[in-house]
């Protein structure tokens, strides 16, 4: 993969120098996305992409394994009702993203890299909806003994299985421990 500035002669060129070229692509600086001017930017983006949405008939259901999705996203809201928001860890009832991440990983399950949009908007079809079952405690909360990962996890995929995910997300890690301190 090369990013290139390139005329369409200059492209043909490289076609007929360069062997084993699969493909070309346009390339778009996704920095609108990452810093945008004001809260109010953003807010506009949002409402663009969310009436161009066309949420599709039959829906694929994804389970997100993670620190609870924030339901109330403009985006997310028509995707995550409240009844699929759901936690096996704590008391149960803590069910919110704390930590910011897991409504991340759900905006990208749902909807992929939004940043072509903003320079080629159009109709965006979604195919899936969501479950989210909160797995990971947000950083005031007390967080899960090791020992229990394992049930946490299961019981986590029973969740989502039951509330009707067919597919499962989870990007969560740990750090493992070096061996023998190295």
């Amino acid at each position: 993969v090369y990013l290139i500035n390139a005329s369409r002669d200059q492209l043909m060129q490289i076609i007929g120098s360069i062997e084993f070229i699969s493909e070309f692509r346009p390339y778009y600086s996704p920095s609108a996305l990452l810093d945008p001017q004001s809260l109010n930017d953003e807010r506009e983006f949002l409402q663009l992409i969310g009436q161009d949405m066309i949420i599709a008939d039959r829906l694929t259901r994804i389970g997100v394994l993670d620190s609870g999705v924030n339901n109330a996203h403009p985006l997310i809201e028509p995707l995550l009702p409240d009844d699929r928001c759901l936690s096996v860890i704590g008391d149960g009832l803590n069910v919110r993203d704390l930590k910011n991440h897991g409504t991340g990983v759900a905006s990208l399950a749902l909807f992929g890299d939004l940043t072509s949009h903003l320079y080629n908007p159009e109709h965006y079809k979604v195919i899936s909806d969501l479950v989210s079952v909160k797995i990971m405690p947000g950083d005031r909360e007390e967080p899960n003994n090791p020992e229990y990962y394992p049930i946490i996890n299961e019981d986590a995929i029973v969740q989502s299985r039951n509330n009707g995910a067919i597919i499962l997300c989870s990007a969560i890690t740990n750090k493992i421990p070096a061996e023998n301190g190295s």
